[in-house]
């Protein structure tokens, strides 16, 4: 139970990131911009763990790395 229930966990985090990466590269376009580099992404995303998205620290960074 507890493998299906991170299984889930993993998977709910790695649809939130690729949403959320989405609309920053669609945000970003939009103003004019280019394409944003992942590196980039995971330094904003980094910040953003610290700060605003206090519930991701707890999960592992595979799951981020591996979109």
């Amino acid at each position: 139970m507890k493998s299906r229930n991170n299984l889930w966990q993993s998977v709910g985090t790695a649809r939130f990131i690729y949403n959320w990466t989405l609309a920053r590269q669609e945000e970003n376009y939009k103003n004019g911009g280019k394409f944003i580099k992942d590196g980039y992404l995971r330094k904003e995303l980094t910040i953003l763990k610290k700060s605003e998205l206090i519930w991701l620290s707890g999960l592992s960074n595979n799951v981020a790395n591996r979109l």
